[in-house]
């Protein structure tokens, strides 16, 4: 039995025990959290700004399109989705609008209204050609209607739902 004796003989080996390998995952762990937390958070917020982005960008560029159309070919349309191409109206079929394709989970929204802004305007269609030109006329007759170009752009899922809405003038320059 001499020759086992060398085995046995430094049997103490220091070592973590499982309770203590488990108390330093759970620091590790609750050190952790508060970072994970934010890291989700931040790409959220992240998405919520990309899609906003992507809204006003949609509706930038519809403002821009309805801008290049001459003010004379003009027509009053309130809230025509879009995005369903077959359910536009024929009046807005008119406008030859290049509507581009939007970002999938975005509906956008048109409205065109004229604004009367100015009653106090004489009725210039009686007057001579002589003294004002029909352009001159023209001009004075549709000062006072700009349009007001309203865009709204809506997306997400919860209620209501969030959107970015676009409004400027155009009128008769």
């Amino acid at each position: 039995m001499k020759h086992l004796a060398p085995l046995f003989h430094n049997t103490a080996q220091k070592a973590f025990t499982m309770i203590e390998i488990v108390m330093a995952v759970a620091v590790i762990a609750l050190g952790l959290l508060p970072l994970l937390w934010m890291l989700a958070s931040s790409h959220e917020n992240t998405r919520d700004t990309m899609e906003e982005f992507i809204a006003t960008n949609c509706a930038t560029e519809m403002i821009e399109t309805i801008q290049a159309i001459p003010y004379e070919k003009l027509i009053e349309v309130e809230n025509i989705c879009l995005n369903e191409s077959g359910t536009l109206p024929a009046s807005i079929k008119k406008l030859d609008l290049n509507i581009p394709e939007f970002h999938k989970g975005f509906k956008v929204f048109l409205s065109l209204k004229k604004l009367q802004l100015r009653n106090d305007l004489p009725n210039c269609e009686n007057l001579s050609d002589e003294y004002f030109p029909k352009s001159v006329k023209k001009q004075a007759a549709i000062a006072a209607q700009p349009f007001t170009i309203e865009v709204v752009v809506e997306w997400g899922d919860k209620a209501p739902k969030d959107c970015v809405k676009l409004i400027t003038i155009k009128g008769s320059y």
